[in-house]
């Protein structure tokens, strides 16, 4: 599934670029794949929604919103979900300059929409499914189960444990692999080796305070300054991969 999330309000603007991210998303994803799409008409309204555990692929926000704008939003988006595409909608030109500072992935005049919106959600949703491929099996010969990257939330091994662990969305599967070759054989572009015994996935970090990495309300990890100095490059870096396709040559919008 992946999860867009548009948060404007203006009924009108709200139905049409529903519409395009729809037709758009749709068109480029497997048939297989779920496209689904949640309104929000304000700002205070998608972060109650957020805080519930509903996280979203992409949000698409109107900068000109009631009390907290758009802008304000982006940045906090920004700081606690790197991972989150962010695009923002607007009618005026001067805003393009605050998308820029806070590293949104498209500025889109309204007045633009029906063209650059389409494509954008094109060329942003073929590149979610690519990263959602990646799968790994696990078990024994008689009894092994296949996991797929995206849902792996963080992998562990107890002191002297013989099983690593990973803790996934759904449930929790064992296999016996040293942490240190498993780390060299997932997509390093995700997972990370916060210390000797837990990897985790970058994209399932949903608060980082202090020394400790929240994974979700009951899962966290203890790691060193030095750790969490590099976790938080390993996160900036990601999220230029995901956004900078365009100074890398690989298209333009």
């Amino acid at each position: 599934m992946i999860k867009i999330a548009i948060v404007e309000d203006n009924d009108k603007m709200m139905a049409m670029a529903s519409r395009y991210v729809y037709l758009s998303a749709k068109a480029t994803v497997d048939s297989a794949i779920e496209i689904k799409i949640e309104q929000f008409a304000s700002a205070e309204k998608f972060l109650e929604g957020l805080s519930k555990k509903a996280g979203y692929d992409i949000l698409l926000v109107d900068i000109g919103l009631p009390r907290m704008s758009g802008v304000d939003l982006g940045k906090k988006i920004r700081e606690e979900y790197p991972e989150i595409y962010l695009v923002f909608l607007t009618s005026y030109v001067e805003y393009a300059i605050d998308s820029y500072r806070i590293g949104a992935y498209q500025y889109i005049l309204k007045e633009d929409m029906e063209d650059r919106l389409p494509q954008t959600i094109e060329y942003i949703v073929e590149r979610i499914s690519r990263s959602s491929e990646g799968y790994r099996w696990v078990g024994s010969e008689w009894d092994r189960s296949k996991i797929f990257y995206k849902e792996i939330i963080y992998i562990c091994k107890s002191k002297g444990a013989k099983y690593t662990e990973y803790i996934t969305v759904e449930k929790r599967y064992k296999e016996r692999i040293p942490i240190k070759q498993l780390i060299k054989e997932l997509d390093n572009e995700v997972f990370i080796l916060v210390d000797r015994s837990n990897i985790i996935n970058l994209n399932h970090i949903i608060r980082l305070k202090g020394d400790t990495i929240y994974l979700t309300e009951d899962e966290h990890i203890i790691v060193t300054p030095a750790r969490m100095s590099k976790l938080k490059e390993r996160i900036h870096t990601l999220w230029q991969m995901k956004n900078g396709a365009y100074s890398n040559g690989e298209g333009k919008l």
